[in-house]
Parts: C-alpha cells; sequence; structure tokens
C-alpha cells in the first residue's frame, strides 16, 4: 500500500474514532424518572386539548402543576382548561397568587380578564382587560372579550368597535366574527349578521358554532328549511325538530 494511501486510512480511522468520541460526550444524559413522566403528562395533556377532552387536559396539567408550579406554560394550560371545565374560580385563584409572583406577565393578565369573564366577575374581568389593553393594544382577544363584556351590558355598539378592533389585529378570525354576528343580530341587524355568517360558510373556514348560529338567525326570520338543512350537519334529529318547532311557536306567537 502507497504511503498516501496509507496515511488517508489512518486519518479515516482517526476521524471516525473522534466522531464516534465526540457523539458519545455530547449525547445527553437520561432522563430521570419523574422528568420522564412529566414529559409523558405534557403529551397527553396536549393530545387530550386538541381532542377537546379538557377534563382530562386539566387532570395532566394538575399533574404538571404540582411538579412545576412556578413554570408559565404549566400554568397557562391548567388555568385555560380549568376555565373550559367550568372551574374558572378555581383559575382565578391560582391566576392571582401567580400575577403576585410574576407581575408584569400579561398573557397571566390575560387568562385572569377571560376566568373572570367566565365567571360572569363582570366589572373585575373589565378592569382586568382594559388594563391589558392599555398594556398591549395589539392583544386582539382581549379587545374580543371587552366586546362580550359590553354585549352583556346591552352596550351593543361599544361591543361591535371593540369586535371590529379585534378583527382588524386578527383579520377573518371565526370566534371574533360570530360574535360581531351575535351582536349585530341583538341589536336589530340580523340580516347583517346573516351575511357575515353565509360569508364564513362560503369560505369553507366554517364549524358547528358558525353554522348553528347562522341557522338560529335563519330560524328568527322564518327561513325553517334553512334551518332544517343547517342544523342536521351538527346536530341529532330529535334536537333538530325540537329546535325548529320551538322557532315555528316564536313566529307564530303575537
Amino acid at each position: 500500500m502507497s504511503f498516501v494511501r496509507s496515511l488517508a486510512c489512518i486519518l479515516i480511522s482517526v476521524a471516525i474514532i473522534f466522531f464516534s468520541s465526540s457523539c458519545t460526550k455530547n449525547k445527553p444524559p437520561p432522563l430521570s424518572q419523574k422528568e420522564a413522566l412529566s414529559s409523558v403528562h405534557w403529551q397527553l395533556a396536549a393530545a387530550a386539548e386538541i381532542d377537546k377532552d379538557y377534563e382530562k387536559a386539566a387532570s395532566h396539567y394538575n399533574r404538571l402543576y404540582e411538579q412545576h408550579p412556578n413554570d408559565k406554560k404549566v400554568i397557562y394550560g391548567y388555568t385555560r382548561n380549568l376555565r373550559y371545565v367550568g372551574l374558572s374560580n378555581e383559575s382565578i385563584k391560582i391566576l392571582k397568587t401567580k400575577i403576585i409572583q410574576f407581575p408584569d406577565d400579561i398573557n397571566l393578565q390575560m387568562e385572569l380578564g377571560k376566568s373572570q369573564l367566565a365567571a360572569s366577575l363582570i366589572n373585575d374581568a373589565s378592569d382586568t382587560l382594559v388594563g391589558v389593553i392599555e398594556k398591549t393594544p395589539e392583544r386582539w382577544e382581549a379587545h374580543s372579550a371587552l366586546g362580550i363584556i359590553f354585549d352583556r351590558a346591552g352596550n351593543y355598539e361599544n361591543a361591535q368597535t371593540a369586535y371590529k378592533r379585534a378583527l382588524e389585529l386578527s383579520p377573518n378570525n371565526i370566534d371574533v366574527l360570530n360574535n360581531l354576528a351575535l351582536s349585530l343580530s341583538q341589536d336589530g341587524r340580523i340580516q347583517q349578521a346573516i351575511e357575515i355568517l353565509e360569508k364564513i360558510i362560503q369560505n369553507k373556514s366554517d364549524g358547528p358554532q358558525s353554522r348553528q348560529n347562522l341557522a338560529m338567525l335563519y330560524g328568527l326570520i322564518g327561513k325553517f328549511e334553512k334551518v332544517r338543512t343547517l342544523s342536521q350537519m351538527d346536530l341529532p334529529k330529535e334536537l333538530v325538530t325540537r329546535n325548529l318547532l320551538v322557532f315555528q311557536e316564536m313566529k307564530a306567537a303575537p
């Protein structure tokens, strides 16, 4: 074998040894049992939330919160899912404690406002959301939540202004468009509300909420066949029949 070939073989061998050694040195240490368990709970919590099984998600986040009470991602997930399952007061207790610990965290304040709104603590929610908007006026969800508060008070003009501001920040947001449509319908502008929801459906960005909101508005103006068509897409037959009877009775009432 020539000197050049011999040298090349030696260099390749050294490179392989060096590379193997480098990989071994950089290999992360194995997870502890506690860390492995946390990883499993993270995955199960995320999967449950995607499946809209919020009770199961809250249960996994609860385990994570016990292990990592100061992890903000855990706090967000846990309190959000507590709100989803109707335990908004429990969510509020945790968030108030954590906001003392992390006073500048806008995400915690936003979650607090949502939980206060879900718990019907309207004045508290309004104060919290106004504070969020003052600090971060680009948060569309704060404007949308404030719109819901205005709607509940019958202040439809301010509600619609809030929803439109949210849409400027988050164009074509389906949740905000649904809220705007319902606000318009409560304000007596049912046809405008219908046009918004019809556009959502025409763009194939609709979901059960948009379809059933539109079915409800059609019911209010007596278009019962459209109510039936939309309702059948998401609701059982018995509920469709019952809803139609309710709308028909409402329309027949003097």
